[in-house]
């Protein structure tokens, strides 16, 4: 289960990245760029810590 979910939030990652380059080469606009790193965002704030969580 915890590689899925770190794979899951190094795609996240990426999404955050990719949406920002596009729209200043021109591909996306605005509100587009904003919505997916949003989801993005949320989608990494959720599943990082199920992942990264230490035993004590």
């Amino acid at each position: 289960m915890k590689p899925v979910l770190s794979i899951i939030s190094f795609a996240a990652l990426a999404l955050l990245t990719v949406p920002s380059v596009l729209y200043l080469s021109g591909v996306l606009e605005l509100e587009s760029m904003k919505l997916l790193m949003l989801i993005a965002t949320v989608l990494w704030y959720v599943v990082t810590p199920l992942w990264m969580e230490k035993q004590v």
